[in-house]
């Protein structure tokens, strides 16, 4: 019987350079053998930006 395992991450970074960031925490995980399955987004006061992701090991 397979069983699937899931991870949950919550990632922040300032607001100016999170997509740089989040990109290259995306990358690690994939290089980790991680699918994103989702991901959620807010900000938090004006200068933070958040993504709690969830992820699938990659059969």
């Amino acid at each position: 019987m397979m069983h699937n395992k899931y991870l949950f991450e919550t990632f922040s970074s300032d607001l100016m350079s999170f997509d740089q960031e989040f990109t290259r925490y995306l990358n690690e995980r994939r290089k980790d053998g991680w699918k994103v399955k989702d991901c959620s987004y807010r900000h938090e006061g004006g200068s933070q930006t958040m993504a709690s992701c969830l992820f699938k090991m990659r059969d």
